[in-house]
């Protein structure tokens, strides 16, 4: 399939389930190789500024901007392999594994899970009722 062919078409789509809630996710290629785009350029950007702080020798500076540099390229080449449906969209991904990696690491504290009164609807609308009750006599009365 060309670029033309898929152009606002989704390059995948898949159900993502967080919280009881099912969401739909997908995004069309060209996002995808945006995204890439504009991870690429602040790679570069990145890489431009860690050569300048090397010749100033700043080499703590340039070792830390250069790897910036290489993670932002990585992301970049995650969204690529994503715009030809090689992967799911890499923030989703990212997203859903941290979320995975607190549900393994919970341990919950002493008393955290302890019963709470039931919830009883009943108590609640009784009184409502009479509240209602109580300010619809107050009102003929006047």
């Amino acid at each position: 399939m060309s670029d033309d062919q898929d152009a606002g078409m989704p390059a995948y789509e898949y159900q993502v389930k967080l919280s009881g809630d099912e969401f739909l996710v997908g995004m069309s290629a060209d996002e995808f190789r945006e995204i890439a785009r504009i991870h690429y350029r602040e790679a570069e950007k990145l890489l431009e500024r860690a050569h300048e702080a090397q010749a100033e020798d700043r080499m703590h500076e340039a070792m830390l901007l250069t790897d910036l540099s290489i993670e932002q390229r990585k992301r970049a080449e995650q969204y690529e392999l994503a715009a030809k449906g090689e992967c799911r969209d890499p923030i989703v991904a990212e997203i859903l594994d941290g979320l995975q990696e607190q549900r393994e690491g919970f341990t919950p504290v002493d008393g955290q899970f302890e019963e709470q009164p039931e919830y009883t609807p009943k108590g609640r609308f009784d009184r409502a009722l009479s509240w209602i009750s109580r300010r619809g006599s107050g009102s003929s009365s006047r």
